[in-house]
């Protein structure tokens, strides 16, 4: 339906609200608000009842609903001073302006780029039902723009969140306009990602969940055509790498995570059979398979001892298998046989490079400059064109790159692309798309009750201010760039502190924010901001890509991680008055570094998945002193305010808020958190973190002949 106020129209097809034909930007979940107000207008919409409809939870606090509120006024202020929406105080809301008599809403009409034939949308797999959620469509590349073997330019048509697309500039001579249009395959409630096709093009793989239990991942096969699927294992949570086909396509093989309260997250390889049956253990910590499209090679990733070399071998022997790259992840073979595409970035966190080794010879070339965070990739059958997807620092993007040529990326906007396969023929790809979500939560103690800070945004790197009434975020946006914001946590006030790709804020005072941006030439700049003038610095470059900055009391030393191309990182403490650099510790991968509050003592994290026993877990080395671990298993390591004991979060079966020693000693669990949380963080009682949630779905697209 449409329904028209005031010279605005609310278009349920469209899921848009209008002035005069164009759309006004408004939050999804301030357009869920209006929309129930509307529909249930001969009545006072209790406050409770408004959170547990649109929210799906009752523990969410009031200031989210009254956020919603606020934004749906702003935008209607910005036509109208009639009242619209009337606070009914200790009762609730009321929609009250005059509505015409709604009309039926006619779908969209297709952009003119993208106008094929209509065709109905695919049926869901077989997973459990449960209504298929709104999918706010991706900006895509059109076929026409994937023609990833063809030379010249491309046509790139972006499909926006909020309007039409816009009409696609000229094609290039020589190649046609794009009548392509990503067809989406999965559905409903499940998330669906990790997609890939078998060999022989006819099966499609993927990885999707119980709804009811989000934490039950489990593999699941369907026609590469679509339509109906089914699941092959019970609860075998297929974590790390992307599950492939073998070369006969009778069995798949997947990576699956060991949790172990002693660190022994190291991921092992399993084998199930493509038409179902029991899953059997194939080798032991090792991850991300590939097989040679004759049968006779394999090659995985091998980890232990700190390392995680890429190794090579018959097929049916791989206790024969060879290191041939260290590290090395997602290997993926040609479509002849010839060369080994792989990456050096661990798809569960560190950054690299993509690099091709021919096997007759052993050369490797990197067709990379830039490191970068890789998660999946593909051949396309010309042998010589590669489908990746990889971000740097902000979300992932679908890129190619053909004969050597500098990567071009293939998708825009917000969300993530990954995992892309391609069929055999090289005339489809998918992927998986993810319009995720990652909300602050607050509660007023360790164990108190949570409010929801924020809705529908995705928020990285938290940090709250020394006095706990204030968060800085990163938080990712749908242009190009992301923003350095600044929330308070009981008033909810933004303040945009920075636009551009900062990474890794911390606080370097009660005023001041500290940030990392990447410098031209490969380095780091430190900058920092004051959240009362706005006033910015440059504080001092590394020459080297940093992460993970930490600023000690007084704000006179910085703690960076110094990235590596090949694998690992090392802890690097710059002191500013001296003019010097002191490497605190190398060899591992250090993340969530803090100083304690007397200056005195850092402390950091292995991955939070991934890794290898012997360097995840939570550690702490003292002025003078050596590393020690204060738990085996365990992330984002945060002082307490006494210095005495230190904060982290668990993920698996352990999931949660613990507490340990600075000393030493057991751990003891706070708090239970969902596997969705990324962020935590503690100040003056207050705990801040963020809670993933969003839909993920696998889309096809056919690709020029």
């Amino acid at each position: 339906m449409i329904y028209a106020f005031l010279g605005f129209e609310l278009d349920e097809e469209r899921f848009e609200l209008r002035r005069e034909g164009r759309a006004l930007r408004l939050e999804p979940r301030a357009l869920d608000v209006l929309f129930y107000l509307v529909k249930n207008r001969e009545r006072v919409v209790p406050k409770d009842e408004l959170i547990e409809k649109l929210w799906g939870v009752k523990f969410v606090s009031e200031s989210a609903l009254h956020h919603s509120i606020s934004k749906v006024r702003e935008a209607l202020a910005e036509s109208s001073n009639q009242e619209t929406i009337r606070t009914v105080h200790g009762r609730g809301f009321r929609f009250v302006a005059a509505l015409g008599e709604p009309v039926e809403s006619s779908p969209a009409p297709a952009p003119a780029s993208l106008n094929a034939p209509a065709e109905p949308p695919p049926p869901a797999p077989a997973v459990p039902a449960g209504g298929a959620p709104r999918i706010r469509r991706p900006w895509f590349v059109p076929a026409a723009a994937l023609a990833l073997a063809a030379a010249g330019g491309v046509v790139l048509v972006a499909r926006s969140r909020n309007g039409p697309a816009p009409a696609p500039a000229s094609a290039p001579a020589g190649q046609p306009a794009s009548t392509g249009e990503p067809r989406q395959l999965t559905s409903g409630l499940s998330t669906a990602v990790k997609p890939a096709f078998s060999n022989d093009g006819k099966m499609l793989l993927y990885v999707s969940n119980d709804p009811a239990n989000p934490e039950k991942l489990d593999i699941y096969v369907m026609s590469s055509h679509g339509g109906n699927a089914w699941r092959l294992t019970e609860g075998i949570h297929p974590s790390g790498d992307i599950p492939v086909f073998t070369a006969d396509g009778d069995e798949i093989v997947f990576s699956r995570r060991r949790s172990g309260e002693d660190g022994t997250r190291l991921t092992d390889l399993w084998r199930v059979g493509s038409m179902g049956g029991p899953p059997r253990l194939w080798i032991a910590g090792a991850s991300g398979a590939a097989f040679s499209r004759d049968g006779r090679l394999a090659a995985f990733t091998k980890h232990g001892a700190g390392r995680s070399p890429l190794v090579l071998g018959p097929a049916g022997r791989p206790g024969d298998a060879v290191e041939i790259a260290e590290p090395g992840f997602v290997p993926r073979f040609s479509p002849d046989g010839t060369s080994l595409a792989y990456t050096t970035s661990d798809p569960n966190g560190t950054e690299g490079v993509l690099c091709i080794r021919t096997l007759a010879t052993g050369e490797t070339r990197v067709l990379t400059k830039e490191p970068m965070q890789m998660y999946g990739l593909a051949w396309l059958s010309d042998n010589r064109t590669l489908v990746f997807a990889a971000r740097q620092h902000g979300r992932f993007v679908l890129w190619k790159t053909s004969g050597g040529a500098d990567p071009a990326p293939l998708t825009l906007g917000f969300g993530d692309f990954s995992s892309p396969s391609v069929s055999p023929d090289g005339e489809t790809l998918v992927f998986a798309f993810a319009s995720e979500s990652a909300n602050l939560f607050v509660a007023d103690s360790l164990a108190g009750p949570a409010s929801r800070v924020t809705s529908d945004e995705y928020h990285k790197w938290i940090r709250l201010s020394p006095d706990g009434l204030h968060a800085v975020s990163v938080v990712q946006r749908a242009a190009p760039e992301d923003g350095l914001v600044l929330t308070g946590v009981k008033t909810l006030r933004r303040t945009k502190l920075f636009s551009g790709l900062p990474h890794h804020p911390c606080w370097a005072g009660a005023d001041r924010v500290a940030f990392l941006v990447d410098a031209a030439g490969g380095g780091t700049d430190i900058v920092s901001v004051s959240i009362q003038t706005l006033e910015r610095r440059t504080e001092t470059r590394f020459a080297f890509p940093a992460s993970w900055l930490a600023v000690a009391p007084g704000g006179r030393r910085l703690a960076v991680a110094r990235r590596s191309e090949t694998g690992g990182s090392a802890l690097v403490v710059r002191d500013l008055d001296r003019s010097s650099d002191t490497v605190l510790a190398e060899g591992a991968d250090y993340q969530a570094v803090r100083w304690s509050a007397d200056g005195h003592a850092l402390a950091w994290s292995g991955p939070r998945e991934g890794g290898s026993r012997e360097t995840n877990g939570v550690w702490l080395q003292r002025e003078g002193g050596l590393p020690v671990r204060l738990a085996d298993d365990g992330y984002g390591p945060i002082f307490e305010a006494d210095g005495t004991r230190v904060l982290f979060t668990r993920l698996g079966e352990f999931a949660g808020l613990w507490r340990v020693p600075a000393a030493g000693g057991a751990a003891a669990k706070l708090r239970a958190f969902d596997r969705g949380v990324t962020g935590v963080d503690v100040a003056r009682g207050t705990l801040l973190w963020t809670q993933d949630s969003g839909r993920h779905q696998i889309f096809s697209l056919a690709l020029p002949r």
